[in-house]
């Protein structure tokens, strides 16, 4: 079963951390970005998978204002409430939504919360987020980033690829009681509205996913008869580039499932990876 946490959005508005500063960026201010190096945009766009797309937006935010540790996490709503769909945390390793659920990303004390709501909801047309705040990081990982006052710096970037879901990409200092400071926002402006568009390019949420997803299980249908019909919805979402986290939410099964029935398939295939998969399902 996934594991989730909840957000009430009621509950949230009685007790949020100072934000320091927040900006709304908009696609007319993605002419900005053409002074940024043309290696960095094309790394972006050549990740084979979501997860390692996601990673290096996250270097390029952290190179941009000299932050230390990076994580980003994908939200769902439903019926109100802000769910934890996948994390992506290189600096602190792979943290499930129940370790996340311990850390300040999923605090009812969030300032990033409401915006993240809105996103998701729609009410920001096609709109981001920046936001600069004060934040209560928990000890158990992120506790010696704090200051004597127990609070960190943190540098948001939200958006939105796909209706009811949101991102957010958190930035902390990489020394203890540091800020990233007060110009830092603007700094990574060009770099938000490039991690946002390139992320809806490799996105599997992009317009679109659905068919191509029809389609692989139809060519993997005729190609690989051996394939039960859950290895095969399977296969064909990998092929499409979504993580085993995606999956697994979305056919609602366990990640370790999404796992096991992948080796299985590939066995039955005689392949070796994702590329191997690709070719298969085109």
């Amino acid at each position: 079963m996934r594991r989730e946490l909840a957000v009430s959005e009621a509950t949230v508005h009685r007790c949020l951390a100072p934000a320091t500063e927040s900006a709304r960026w908009t696609p007319a201010q993605l002419a900005s970005v053409h002074a940024l190096p043309l290696g960095r945009v094309l790394e972006l766009l050549a990740a084979t998978e979501e997860h390692q797309a996601v990673e290096r937006m996250l270097g390029l935010l952290c190179t941009t204002v000299g932050a230390g540790p990076a994580l980003a996490i994908e939200y769902v709503l439903h019926g109100g409430v802000l769910k934890v769909r996948q994390v992506v945390a290189p600096a602190f390793g792979r943290l499930s939504a129940g370790e996340i659920a311990q850390g300040v990303a999923d605090s009812l004390i969030d300032p990033a919360h409401g915006h993240l709501v809105a996103l998701a909801r729609g009410l920001c047309d096609d709109a981001m987020f920046g936001l600069r705040s004060a934040v209560e990081p928990p000890a158990r990982w992120l506790g010696h980033f704090a200051d004597g006052s127990g609070l960190c710096e943190r540098i948001s970037v939200l958006y939105t690829l796909a209706p009811n879901t949101a991102w957010a990409m958190h930035l902390f200092p990489s020394t203890p009681g540091d800020g990233l400071g007060a110009e830092a926002l603007q700094a990574i402006q060009p770099c938000g509205l490039l991690v946002r568009e390139a992320h809806r390019i490799v996105s599997p949420t992009e317009p679109g996913a659905g068919q191509r997803v029809d389609s692989a299980e139809v060519r993997l249908s005729v190609r690989a008869a051996s394939l039960s019909g859950r290895e095969r919805q399977i296969c064909a979402r990998i092929a499409d580039g979504q993580s085993a986290a995606l999956i697994a939410a979305e056919l609602g099964i366990a990640a370790s499932t999404v796992t096991t029935l992948r080796k299985r398939a590939y066995a039955k295939l005689g392949i070796h990876d994702r590329m191997d998969l690709r070719h298969l399902a085109a």
